[in-house]
């Protein structure tokens, strides 16, 4: 069975009501460049006549072509993965515990103390423990005065 707005095989037909509004005016867009491209007015006028990037033309008419109508939908822009800390236990404690012993002391202090204490770590890394720590609740916001 072909799909009927874009003539690919597909089990299920999909129509036009059953896409989002932005999916909608994107297939417009891709048709209307289509009904000039036939009238034989060269694509870059005809995006340019319709306010459409001649690459944008040429991604969403791949879309179309390989995804179907589907294809043409928002995509989520978020990261598939990311990355987690590989902090050690023992370091979260460490900062944590020195943090509380001298509250008003910054990441760069602090490590000091715990490159003493043996561990091997950049100011960088306290800095993003104790900001870790804070969100959680677990350190209270000091304030200077002044």
């Amino acid at each position: 069975m072909l799909c009927n707005l874009c003539q690919k095989p597909q089990a299920n037909r999909i129509t036009i009501s059953e896409l989002s509004p932005k999916a909608q005016q994107r297939l417009h867009l891709i048709w209307s460049v289509d009904n000039l491209k036939a009238q034989e007015v060269p694509i870059t006028r005809a995006t340019q006549a319709l306010g459409l990037p001649r690459p944008t033309y040429y991604r969403w008419q791949k879309q179309l072509k390989t995804e179907g109508p589907k294809g043409l939908e928002d995509k989520s822009r978020r990261p598939k993965s990311l990355r987690k800390p590989a902090w050690e236990p023992g370091l979260i404690l460490a900062v944590k515990r020195l943090r509380e012993q001298y509250p008003g002391w910054g990441k760069a202090k602090l490590t000091v103390l715990l490159r003493e204490q043996g561990f091997s770590v950049s100011e960088s890394t306290v800095g993003r423990i104790l900001r870790y720590l804070k969100r959680r609740g677990q350190l209270s916001r000091q304030r200077r005065p002044g």
